[in-house]
């Protein structure tokens, strides 16, 4: 289909051309930035499932810093971190996360809270300190766990 235009007159040119230009922008679909909480829920999720094809999609595919006590934290490769995970929630089932602090600034963000799990038939509850790094589409990566 051809439009052509009136020689001449150059204000009903560039107000149809802006028109068309507007309606493509509008149809293109926006990408809404994931919110931390949204991740938190998913990651707990997983974790809480013990879910390591979920909990692999929120890690960060470099590095995460993993701390779980009694040994010293260190940075682990994505295969690493799952195997010291599932590690440990096969000798500490958990029974429920519950969190204190949840905030987002920028491209960083951090969760801490409480972690009870049931270890030799009683319920204890650990320290959960998770920190978040956004990537290049805007979703939250797990990049730090810390369970004391």
């Amino acid at each position: 289909m051809t439009v052509a235009f009136p020689r001449g007159n150059s204000f009903i040119k560039r107000s149809g051309l802006l028109l068309i230009v507007i309606f493509f922008c509008s149809a293109v679909p926006k990408v809404r930035a994931e919110r931390l909480s949204d991740h938190l829920k998913r990651l707990t999720s997983a974790l809480s499932n013990r879910n390591l094809d979920s909990l692999k999609l929120l890690i960060d595919p470099e590095r995460i810093f993993v701390e779980i006590a009694p040994k010293e934290g260190s940075y682990l490769s994505p295969s690493q971190t799952l195997g010291v995970v599932e590690s440990f929630f096969h000798a500490h089932l958990p029974v429920s996360f519950s969190y204190i602090l949840m905030k987002e600034e920028g491209k960083t963000g951090v969760a801490v809270g409480t972690l009870t799990v049931a270890e030799k038939g009683r319920t204890v509850s650990h320290k959960v300190n998770f920190g978040f790094q956004k990537n290049n589409r805007d979703n939250w990566l797990l990049s730090r766990i810390t369970i004391r």
